[in-house]
């Protein structure tokens, strides 16, 4: 897994296509936690649509209800391995209900950036959510978490949200900056 991790050099999307299958399969059927979560390293490492086609694939694995597909993810939450828990993170994005949003909202604080800033992209994603809990994630350390919830912010349509996209608009990062800058001036 960690060698098909680093054919990033594939000159077309066919191959990384083929490196991601073979990726998937293995974390789908492989005993070894080691070897799954080099995979979901390496899969991450070719992109989103990748981890969703992950999610997808396991999904599909344990049924067609949104109900046992949380009760599927919900454990992986808990996991040491912060690989599994970003793939539970990101399931909740369009799997399940808005039972999973007190799970995403505890994930603001993981110690992994990479499971935040896809919890809250997952949370701005759910049905009613304020924009309060995310606040903080425009102070992280890591501008992708930085990056990530001023593009939730933009899509929680109330008053603090903009507040926050206000301060965002000063970020040192370029990219918030554009973010928040951007969805301001659609605002107008």
């Amino acid at each position: 897994a960690e060698l098909l991790g680093h054919l990033n050099i594939s000159k077309t999307e066919t191959d990384r296509s083929t490196v991601a299958n073979v990726l998937i399969e293995s974390i789908v059927t492989e005993d070894e936690v080691g070897v799954r979560t080099r995979a979901i390293e390496a899969l991450h490492g070719h992109g989103e649509a990748y981890i969703e086609q992950l999610v997808d694939e396991l999904a599909t694995s344990v049924s067609g209800d949104p109900d046992d597909v949380t009760r599927f993810f919900q454990p992986w939450l808990d996991s040491e391995h912060p690989e599994f828990r970003m793939v539970a993170v990101s399931s909740f994005r369009r799997l399940g209900d808005d039972s999973v949003v007190p799970s995403l909202r505890e994930a603001f604080g993981d110690p992994d950036p990479r499971v935040r800033a896809r919890a809250v992209e997952a949370y701005s994603h759910r049905g009613s959510v304020s924009a309060e809990p995310v606040q903080p994630l425009l102070r992280d350390g890591y501008a992708h978490v930085r990056r990530a919830a001023t593009r939730a912010l933009a899509t929680i349509e109330d008053r603090e949200a903009r507040e926050c996209l206000l301060s965002a608009a000063r970020d040192d990062d370029r990219v918030v900056r554009r973010i928040a800058v951007e969805y301001l001036y659609r605002l107008d």
